[in-house]
């Protein structure tokens, strides 16, 4: 992940779980090395991130005492086969939607509206990527809040896969 100017956001590695037909999964078990410039920290949970084709979004789905969603605006992600494994490019444009961990998925909140903001003035956002990005987070809370899939169990299924994995070979690919 980037930011519009082409600066580092966060790398982190993560298994390729598969595709269904709300996109493509990728997880990683407790352990697992997340990176920012000037940060690093190692997960305390299982965790899968869901990458939905040409969306303007990329989503994870933790595992206790992580937050339960942590979704975040992006440009549509490329997901890229590198021969030593799996790439996820994609531009942070800011704006998260969180779910905590005991909350019921109505409690969905918009969070990082500040930061969006600053950005847009920063960065120079064109105006449609503003109003796209605003329009998708609307139409996900309103997905999340109603408890579609893949939130209210599909993410589940890939958690458990993501288990089944990780129990007979825990080497990330």
């Amino acid at each position: 992940m980037r930011k519009w100017d082409g600066t580092q956001h966060w790398t982190a590695e993560l298994r390729y779980l598969g595709a269904d037909a709300f996109g493509h999964w990728l997880g990683a078990g407790p352990g697992g090395r997340v990176r920012r410039p000037g940060f690093e920290f190692e997960t305390r949970n299982f965790h899968v991130r869901w990458v939905p084709d040409d969306a303007w979004f990329v989503a994870g789905f933790n595992g206790k005492p992580a937050l339960r969603l942590y979704l975040d605006l992006t440009t549509p992600a490329e997901l890229v086969e590198t021969g030593t494994g799996w790439e996820l490019r994609a531009v942070d444009l800011d704006l998260d939607i969180v779910v905590g961990p005991d909350d019921p998925w109505s409690a969905a909140q918009l969070v990082d509206e500040d930061e969006f903001a600053e950005h847009q003035v920063r960065y120079a956002y064109p105006a449609d990527v503003v109003r796209t990005v605003e329009q998708t987070a609307q139409d996900l809370l309103a997905r999340i809040r109603c408890s579609e899939e893949p939130y209210l169990n599909v993410a589940g299924t890939w958690h458990d896969r993501l288990h089944e994995l990780l129990a007979t070979d825990p080497t990330p690919r």
